[in-house]
């Protein structure tokens, strides 16, 4: 008999203190000074223990949903003064209102760093699975918190399924993040120069994309021809082509000047096709690559290559000679 009587005890107490404005770390202890009453302080403690938790619960959600903001959750769940089975109650109840607030999500969170002391450390992996759950209710609009589950991660397997699962749920429908500014004409051309190969070939090609307004950066792609990667060589050979015929009409003297200069010197490329291309841009160039015809005429003869010979000789061809 003792069994349901002390169960509808709990459930009429923990209505009556929440009902009137008490907050939960005052439920139990009101709970166990009732019980203790009746059946004694050990017997009341260890019946609170096993009724609060599975079976008041239940009756603390619908309360909390309906009188306490998700800030106010939040709070109950970050005071070490409540206990446990209030603080993750309050937590559960946060996951069933989904809050997308970002000040929440970022607290949340914070309270997965290994380092945080808002729970002892023997009730740590307990806590933080409740904390989990709440990121994954929230789903796509707790990406920031990614970092911090990947971090909270250890050695508890069911710990860990449960941050995987949250990951699913923050990421299946992850919303895009804005585009980032692109970097500036001078950013670009400063990263030819980065001793990082990748770095550079990103910055001809990209220049190549921009042609439109890349027009002053022609003398710093021609200079990229000299790259000692043979990708960055290519690709600034690319992109000069591009910026070039883009611009062509209101290029500067001395800028086309550094395209066919730059061409010039990839006529003597260690890799044949460097060479071939070179020569072929050039045959394009009409009087704008006379400067050229020297050196072409030098690959005519001498390059070890049949097809960059045969390349150099029909730019010799069409290239219209000084008058």
């Amino acid at each position: 008999m003792r069994k349901p009587i002390l169960l509808s005890l709990a459930v009429l107490l923990i209505f009556s203190a929440t009902s009137h404005g008490a907050e939960l770390s005052d439920c139990e202890d009101t709970l166990v000074k009732a019980l203790a009453a009746v059946v004694g302080p050990v017997i009341a403690r260890r019946a609170t223990s096993a009724l609060v938790g599975p079976v008041t619960a239940r009756v603390v959600e619908v309360i909390l949903a309906s009188k306490k903001p998700p800030n106010k959750l939040l709070a109950i769940a970050k005071d070490k003064k409540n206990a446990l089975w209030a603080r993750t109650t309050a937590l559960d109840t946060l996951a069933q209102l989904k809050p997308e607030d970002p000040l929440i999500v970022s607290e949340l969170a914070a309270l997965l760093n290994p380092s945080s002391d808002v729970v002892d450390d023997y009730e740590k992996e307990y806590f933080v699975h409740h904390v989990v759950g709440v990121l994954k209710s929230i789903g796509p609009k707790a990406i920031e918190a990614l970092p911090a589950l990947a971090r909270a991660k250890g050695t508890d397997r069911l710990l860990n399924r449960a941050i995987d699962d949250a990951v699913l749920s923050i990421t299946a429908a992850a919303p895009p993040k804005p585009p980032a500014a692109a970097p500036t004409l001078e950013a670009v051309k400063k990263d030819l120069k980065d001793p990082d190969d990748v770095k550079r070939l990103v910055a001809v090609l990209t220049l190549g994309k921009r042609a439109a307004e890349a027009a002053e950066a022609l003398p710093d792609l021609a200079r990229a021809m000299k790259d000692l990667d043979f990708r960055v060589r290519d690709a600034a050979r690319e992109s000069a082509k591009i910026v070039f015929e883009v611009n062509r009409k209101d290029l500067p003297q001395a800028s086309v000047a550094a395209y066919v200069g730059g061409l010039i010197g990839l006529l003597h490329d260690p890799e044949p096709w460097l060479r071939l291309q070179a020569a072929k841009d050039l045959s394009k160039l009409g009087k704008d690559a006379q400067p050229a015809l020297a050196a072409l005429a030098t690959v005519v003869n001498t390059d070890p290559d049949a097809i960059v010979r045969e390349a150099a000789k029909n730019a010799v061809g069409v290239i219209p000679p000084p008058s």
